[in-house]
This record gives C-alpha cells, structure tokens and sequence, in this order.
C-alpha cells in the first residue's frame, strides 16, 4: 500500500513539475527511491528470500541517501537555485564517504555480523563492522540539522517560515521514528514505521503539489492574466476617467511621489512588496496609488513593480552578460521565473535570450565599426 502511494506520488510530481522548478523533481525521486525499496522487499517476501537487516551497511547507507534527498528537496524550495555542483557535492559528501568505505571493505574482504538492532550491537562497538555502523546511524542522526542552516534569504527566499517548521518537524519526527526501529525492530514498531513514514512521504508531496506553489507562483501568474485581460477590457474607459480626473494635478504630485520613493529606496527588490505595503510607505491609499499609476501609464500594481524589475534586471545584464538570467531575475524581485518571463516580454517583446543576444550582436558592430 505505501508502494503504491508514493508511486501516485511521484507520477503527479512529474506530471506537474514546471519550468525551473527542481524541487518537484528531487521529491519525485526521492518518491520512486522509495517505491523501489518497498517493492524489492514485497519480492522478497513473495519468493521467501531474507531481506536485509535494518542494521546493515546496506540499509544503513540506503538510509543516508533519502536523508540527504530530503535535505537537498528542502534547500532547493527554500532557496531556488542556490545549490551548484559544489554546494552539492558538500552537501553529499558525508554519503559519498560512507559508501567508498563500504565498498573497500567489502573488495578487502570484510565479514559483516547480520545484528538485528543496535541493541544487540553495542556490546561488540570494538569491533569494526560495528563500529561503522554506529557511525552511520550518528550520521543519520546528524544530518537532520543542516535543515537548520539552510541559507533562507529575501534575495533566494521561495517559501515561509512555518513552512520550513513544519518540514522540519516532518522529517525530523520520520528520522526519530527510523532510530526507534534500529534500536527495537519488532513487528510492532517496524508496521508503524512504514505507516509513518507513508503518511510523512504524502503530506510533503501534497503540500509540494496544492499548497505552496499554488501561494506563491501559480495564483501570481493567475493574478497577472486576470489583471492584463480586466486592462484591455477596461482601456478605454480607463482613459476617458482619467481625462476627467478633478484632481489631476493631486494624481500627478502623487506619482512623482511614488516614482521618487522607487527608485530612491529601489523598492521592487522586496520580494513580498504589496499594494498595501506601499501605501503605508508612501502615506497614501490604494485607491489613489491606483490612479497615480494608471495615471502614469501603468494598467496595474503588478505592471508598475514589474516595469522597475525589468529595468534594473537590463541595467545589470548590460553591464555584466556573464550573470545567470534565473538568478538575476530573484535579485531584482521577482520571486517566480515563469512570471519574470511573463513581464519580460510583454515590456521587451522579446525573451531575455534574445535580448542577451541583441546585446552582444550590438557590441560586435560598434567594434567593426571603431576598427
């Protein structure tokens, strides 16, 4: 049964999974590690083979991998992009360790006790094979707090607080409940395990699928269309109310207002900037705010915001073509990759490739054109 759940799992993940969005992916595999651990010891049973002892290297390490899986879904929603290869492989290193030892010895010829607890083991702790097994099980239990170091930033920043809390409590709570079978695999406690770890494995896949994206890019992009299709529908009316605006000259003091305020505090850097945030910056409401921007051209708060992000992002991008667009595009604010393309081309009538291209055939030319 917790096969197949994590199986419906990992297809939904795939099957949803969006452009730049890695985390979908790393917790689609993470999904299918564990339908394939499952399914083999389901084989096993049916063909009465022994399956591996909790305690053994094997399991032990297997254990690591999904630790280590766990952490690097969880850095990757918390702060897109923020892993490279190097981060990675430091990240990893603890396994990568673990798994060349283990290989040595057994090419060394080292004879590993089938235990079935650590219980059972401590007594022998002198000896090596027992000895390494502590200390993947130390490593098992320290790795849960990386998820406390995890670099949660306004420039990478992609989530919330409670989020990261509940995750963290999540995973801890599965990794206490692993131990406990480690110290005391019964049947009891090895039932409630799977359980548990089921139950664990389907709540991080649907708050991945229908809850925290849905808060942060989907109903964004959702609001971005309604906002652009409620702009040409309205245009013309629009531009009429605002020929007979009373107070034109108050509407255009309070763009100046706002123009200055942006850029002198540079403002669409913030992430979680709001109509209602800026209001109380600037001392005024929404509904003049509103007007101030459609009196300035500007359809929507989304538009204005965005307009300022696409022009420091080309500022930055002329100036330094080496930049990496997905990051650049987080620098300057935006917090979803689908979005930022959404704006930029519908203020540049282009892609940011073609653009970074215009860039460099124009440099080509003004260097043919001084030689």
């Amino acid at each position: 049964m917790s096969a197949l759940v994590y199986l419906i799992s990992s297809s939904l993940l795939f099957l949803r999974r969006k452009d730049g969005e890695r985390s979908r992916l790393i917790l689609a595999y993470a999904c299918l590690l564990s339908v394939a651990n499952r399914a083999l010891r389901i084989v096993c049973i049916n063909l009465g083979i022994a399956s591996s002892s909790v305690v053994s290297p094997a399991m032990l390490i297997l254990a690591i991998v999904m630790v280590t899986i766990n952490i690097t879904y969880a850095i990757e929603v918390i702060s897109p992009r923020w892993l490279n290869f190097k981060r990675t492989l430091k990240i990893c290193s603890p396994l990568i360790l673990s798994f060349l030892i283990y290989l040595t010895t057994l090419f060394v010829g080292t004879k590993y006790t089938l235990y079935s607890s650590l219980i059972e083991m401590l007594p022998l702790a002198s000896n090596f094979d027992v000895l390494f097994r502590l200390s993947l099980c130390v490593i098992i239990c320290l790795s849960i707090f990386i998820l406390f170091y995890i670099p949660y930033t306004r420039k990478y920043n992609n989530t919330n607080k409670k989020w990261i809390f509940k995750y963290t409590a999540i995973i801890t709570f599965n990794n206490i409940s692993y131990l406990v079978i480690l110290v005391n695999n019964s049947c009891i406690t090895h039932n409630l395990y799977i359980y548990i770890s089921s139950a664990s494995g389907l709540y991080i896949a649907y708050q991945e699928l229908f809850i925290r994206l849905i808060d942060k890019s989907d109903i964004e992009i959702i609001e971005n269309l309604t906002e652009s299709i409620r702009y040409i529908e309205n245009k013309n009316e629009s531009i009429n109310n605002a020929a007979n605006r009373s107070n034109r000259a108050e509407v255009h003091l309070l763009f100046c207002k706002l123009d200055e305020y942006m850029n002198e505090k540079h403002a669409w850097r913030e992430p979680d900037l709001s109509m209602h945030l800026l209001s109380q910056y600037i001392g005024s409401n929404r509904t003049s705010l509103t007007k101030a921007m459609q009196y300035g051209g500007y359809s929507s708060f989304h538009d204005y915001v965005a307009y300022h992000r696409i022009r420091e992002f080309c500022c930055i991008l002329n100036d330094n073509r080496n930049i990496k667009i997905d990051e650049l595009f987080y620098q300057v604010g935006f917090r979803s990759r689908s979005t930022a393309f959404v704006h930029f081309k519908k203020q540049m009538s282009m892609t940011p490739s073609e653009y970074l291209k215009n860039l460099s055939e124009t440099n080509k030319l003004i260097l043919v054109n001084n030689n």
